[in-house]
């Protein structure tokens, strides 16, 4: 490449349509880039300069179309010129045709990218100005030039660098995601479909990251782009999963009455319209109010039905209690120890108020329906936390109940919340009640008679203060779980049912310091057919959003504010505006007033999972593998400052394991890993190239994510192997290893037997003072040999070595 050319990028295409690839570089020493000419044996022809400028310092090199005249077209992005440069392929590619295009004053671009970014066909320029912390975006005319830049600000300070395109909300229409290596950010820019970014979301990947490598795939096998991160920084990997994300707007907000403190909702069609309304209970106006829907996320002002002086009224449910097919309400009324039934009209009116007395300070604080006696009517049950009992009423069908039988509870246990469903898988509804101040939550079995066996406990955690209780199958293994509210460690807890009357150990997530969360509900809000959970936080004044998997577990919180001193005390999904997305509608006690907030149809990422691989770390390389043969992709990263592999193997739904780490030995600095099945057991290995102490490993695959202890392969002392690539050199069927050895100049092969082992190496030197930094391998002479291609750093120079059948 010439002295001080100091080689940077390069780029292969067939640039002179013969059919035969040729190679580009950009030399950001020389200011300009060099092309040689592949010919159909393998060698290249002599290197041909095309200069950029003086100081024009080319950082980044890619190809493309540009002028759709069937000749590939070369761009670069000048770092210190502050300009683009565009290289339009010509029948005589001696005199190709440079156009420059300036980036502005001091923008320093450090990269480009290729793409389409308005649907016309015709290809267009992303540039990456790292010290103006933006991207330009330059539209192609097909006729040879380009647009005026319309620029994007990135994060002040952001210095972005590197970037990656794709369509990352599922839109058809391309996006930008950027590397901010000084912000410790990415920068996902939404693209319009028309060359316009109007949607930037920014990705924190944590304080002191340093991201300086992204890639984007499929990591949890749901057909929708993720992105993986690597700190260097923080020594992590940083996973975000791209998710039919739950955003939402906040429509607007209902009055349910000055002081009112409403505390729960429900949602029914009342009036027959097929269109939802929303069913209140106002706890201190002693009223249910009703809302009825409008169909586009609106609703009609409350009208109210009085529940009794100094009732109040705590919980709401709705169902059909006289089998008339219209939806009727009942109410726990907590000051007047009563249950109130509420008779529907069918035109979104109701009768006045009939109660269920619920005992002397009962203090009733929740109520459900299911049918406890097997005679095909809705029976109630009641959470009654003043007695420290359940209560069961008994339907007889024509709205009127049987007088309450209790169930104890246990001793200061306040009840508090309940709910139904077949825990042993008998055909018979069961209960499981939270217990405020047992800190557990009870599960009492169902008997065909309306009746239930004594309570059985699962521990919430000490000081949990359990507060509501919600059911669903979250694991796909068609049995009931259980997720919990806890209050008092500010957490929400899932317990995944056996089927046989047990449960695992709770898992936990945390719903934030402080943040109080009491009730929760269940649904599908992105549109996956998996349950997903939404809390109210009563401390924090947002509900916050949890995403399930289909293996039980569940993403980290999202939360969606409900405005400053809001508490919100009551939660409901339901489609508002017949979008088929589900909305989440709100009920906040000390606002008083119902917030609805409507589910966009954009998408996003959730928010990025790390993977600590050790303190001082410093990975230098990582491959992605499924190492376990689960048909999952597991990530090996090579930990350059803690002497040691790490292996994170996935669950395929985004999450990995903690990583298990192998060393590679003291001293080690491990820089360039690679895999391959060397002893043709069907299971990956590992070959580790290590600066540090001059040697390849070898470590073995067991197939299940685990590996043997190393072997190590000298590869002479002083030699610094600094890159590594896997492929089968002599044809035998049996991989071998190539290395680059920075330090001896030499490339060293080293021959697989097919069991393991590797045969004495040969060595093909380089030149004198080439420090050989990089390695890849690849057919080019299409002679069915395997050649290679090296990058020699401190030669300024590409070299290709082609292979013949008997020079190995």
């Amino acid at each position: 490449m010439g002295y001080g050319s100091y080689p940077v990028s390069l780029v292969v295409g067939d640039f002179n349509n013969d059919n035969i690839f040729d190679i580009a570089v950009s030399n950001s020493g020389a200011n300009n880039i060099g092309i040689l000419f592949g010919h159909r044996n393998g060698a290249f022809g002599m290197l041909t300069m095309y200069s950029l400028g003086d100081g024009s310092r080319p950082m980044s090199i890619t190809t493309g179309n540009f002028n759709h005249d069937i000749w590939l077209d070369i761009v670069i992005a000048n770092f210190d010129g502050n300009c683009v440069s565009v290289l339009l392929g010509l029948d005589n590619i001696d005199t190709a045709n440079q156009a420059s295009y300036s980036t502005g004053s001091g923008p320093h671009p450090y990269s480009v990218v290729v793409s389409d970014f308005n649907n016309d066909t015709l290809l267009d320029l992303m540039i990456v100005n790292s010290a103006h912390d933006n991207i330009g975006i330059r539209l192609g005319d097909g006729h040879d030039s380009f647009d005026d830049e319309i620029i994007y600000p990135i994060e002040i300070n952001s210095r972005p660098q590197f970037a990656t395109v794709g369509d990352f909300n599922q839109d058809h229409k391309v996006d930008i995601v950027i590397a901010n290596t000084q912000k410790d950010s990415v920068t996902v820019a939404y693209g319009n479909g028309n060359g316009i970014f109007t949607s930037q979301e920014i990705l924190s990947t944590g304080n002191g990251s340093s991201p300086i490598s992204l890639a984007g795939g499929d990591i949890n096998n749901d057909g929708r782009l993720d992105l993986i991160i690597l700190n260097e920084g923080t020594s992590t990997l940083g996973v975000f999963l791209s998710f039919d994300y739950a955003t939402f707007r906040n429509y607007s907000s209902f009055s349910t009455g000055t002081l009112s403190n409403p505390s729960s909702i429900a949602l029914g069609d009342f009036n027959n319209d097929s269109l939802l309304d929303v069913a209140v209970a106002n706890s201190m106006t002693n009223n249910v109010g009703i809302f009825l829907g409008y169909g586009n996320g609106t609703l009609a002002a409350q009208k109210i039905y009085p529940t009794g002086i100094r009732s109040q009224s705590m919980f709401v449910i709705v169902s059909d209690f006289n089998n008339d097919n219209i939806l009727d309400i009942a109410v726990a009324n907590y000051g007047g120890n009563n249950v109130g039934i509420l008779l529907g009209y069918g035109n979104g009116t109701f009768s006045a108020q009939k109660t269920l007395f619920t005992g002397y300070r009962s203090a009733p604080s929740w109520v459900a329906i299911g049918d406890f006696n097997k005679d095909g009517l809705l029976d109630i049950a009641v959470a009654n936390s003043g007695t420290n009992n359940l209560g069961i009423f008994l339907s007889h069908g024509n709205g009127n109940f049987a007088s309450q039988i209790t169930f104890p509870t246990g001793l200061n246990s306040m009840p508090r919340s309940l709910a139904t469903g077949d825990f042993n898988d008998d055909s018979l509804l069961d209960i499981v009640v939270a217990n405020y101040f047992g800190d557990n939550i009870g599960i009492l079995l169902g008997r065909s008679n309306g009746t239930f066996a004594t309570q059985k406990t699962l521990y919430t955690g000490n000081h949990s203060a359990p507060f509501s209780v919600a059911i669903d199958d979250f694991n796909n293994d068609s049995l009931l779980d259980i997720a919990v509210a806890n209050s008092g460690t500010n957490n929400l807890g899932i317990f995944l049912g056996y089927g046989n009357e047990s449960f695992a150990p709770q898992m936990t997530y945390s719903t934030g310091d402080n943040s109080i969360p009491l009730r929760l509900t269940i649904g599908d809000l992105n549109n996956d057919n998996r349950p997903d959970i939404v809390v109210t936080n009563y401390g924090a004044n947002n509900v916050g959003i949890f995403f399930g998997y289909d293996d039980g577990s569940f993403t980290q919180q999202m939360t969606v504010a409900t405005g400053n001193g809001s508490k919100p005390n009551a939660v409901a999904i339901g489609n508002l505006n017949t979008n088929n997305r589900s909305d989440i509608i709100v009920a906040n006690f000390q606002s008083n007033d119902v917030m609805i907030l409507l589910r966009d149809s954009s998408q996003g990422f959730l928010s990025m999972t790390t993977y600590s691989i050790g303190t001082d770390s410093h990975p230098q390389s990582m491959i992605i593998a499924d190492f376990n043969n689960d048909s999952h992709l597991d990530i090996i990263v090579a930990n350059y400052g803690n002497d040691n592999i790490g292996i994170l193997c996935g669950y395929g739904n985004g999450n990995f394991m903690k990583p298990i780490t192998y060393t590679t030995g003291n001293g080690s600095q491990p820089c360039s890993i690679a895999v391959g099945d060397f002893n043709n057991d069907s299971l990956l290995d590992i070959v580790v190239a290590n600066a540090g102490t001059n040697n390849l490993c070898i470590f073995v695959g067991y197939g299940n994510g685990t590996c043997s202890t190393i072997t190590p392969y000298l590869t002479e002392d002083s030699s610094l192997p600094y890159s590594v690539a896997v492929s089968d050199f002599n044809n035998d069927n049996f991989l071998d290893i190539i290395v680059a050895n920075s330090g001896s100049n030499y490339v060293v092969i080293l021959f697989g037997d097919g069991r393991g082992n590797f045969l004495k190496p040969k060595s093909y030197l380089l030149g004198y003072g080439s420090r050989p930094y990089s390695v890849a391998v690849g057919d080019f002479n299409r002679d069915n040999w395997i050649d290679i291609v090296v990058a020699d750093y401190g030669t300024d120079n590409v070299k290709i070595l082609l292979q013949t059948c008997d020079n190995i």
